[in-house]
């Protein structure tokens, strides 16, 4: 569990509404199965939000392989391929 507090005012993404520094949320993050992975998420904010704003979150492991590139400068990147 996660509980995120002390935040500054902002806004949650572009053209999203703004929160305040009066934020808080909880993050409660488990394993579904080997490739899942699920986060509930409750957002509290007296000053924008009526009521706590939940959503639930869901990331699948993404099988992947790596290539290297080098730049221009001669230093080298890691770069992530999706596999099919």
């Amino acid at each position: 569990m996660i509980h995120t507090a002390q935040v500054q005012a902002g806004i949650y993404h572009r053209n999203d509404p703004q929160y305040s520094e009066q934020l808080e949320a909880v993050e409660v993050w488990r394993k579904a199965d080997p490739t899942t992975v699920l986060v509930d998420v409750w957002v509290y904010d007296p000053m924008n939000l009526e009521e706590p704003w939940y959503v639930q979150q869901t990331y699948k492991q993404v099988r992947t392989r790596t290539a290297r590139c080098a730049s221009a400068t001669g230093t080298a990147a890691k770069i992530r391929t999706t596999q099919s």
